[in-house]
């Protein structure tokens, strides 16, 4: 493990967390989640997870997110599987709090409804999350470890030519041609 490699994955996952927040407070003033809307729907994704098969923008930024932990830092990407299925569990506890709020404390339903206004109300377009905008999903894990494989690979690919001259691919450049 490096420490560099650390280093990147934690000011990566802060950014992240920094996003999340922001994206949060509009989704608060505005009533609107600006990647919450569909961006493909799956049926066996759906069934496999046993959610509605809808799938946003939150996804795909967890996809992205684990992308660059696996390109830049491949050589902690089990701490970030580890990591990645923490946040869900803590997600999946967060979201359980607003859902039930008879069931969280007085602080945590006071943050909920500051936070999450809106939430538990129905909108006529059927969405991934159902208006619970918080809520841990065993298909963002599986997102998580598409992106953290597509990067370690990129970043396999890289190293593996970098070392490569001009030379070395003018030869397969002029076979090609």
């Amino acid at each position: 493990m490096t420490t560099n490699s650390l280093s990147r994955g934690i000011k990566a996952s802060g950014y992240a967390v920094v996003a999340i927040i922001i994206f949060g407070i509009i989704r608060h003033l505005s009533g609107k989640d600006l990647i919450g809307g569909t961006f493909f729907k799956s049926e066996f994704l759906g069934t496999a997870f046993g959610e509605s098969g809808v799938y946003s923008g939150w996804p795909i930024s967890h996809l992205l997110l684990h992308l660059y932990l696996g390109f830049y830092c491949p050589d902690l990407w089990m701490l970030w599987i580890a990591l990645g299925v923490l946040w869900e569990i803590v997600e999946w506890a967060v979201g359980e709090q607003l859902k039930n709020p008879e069931k969280a404390s007085d602080a945590a339903t006071r943050v909920g409804k500051i936070f999450f206004p809106q939430f538990g109300e129905k909108d006529d377009e059927i969405t991934q999350y159902d208006n619970q905008w918080v809520r841990g999903n065993m298909s963002d894990i599986l997102f998580n470890c598409i992106g953290l494989f597509i990067g370690v690979a990129a970043r396999n690919l890289y190293d593996s030519r970098k070392n490569l001259t001009v030379s070395d691919y003018r030869g397969k450049i002029s076979a090609v041609a």
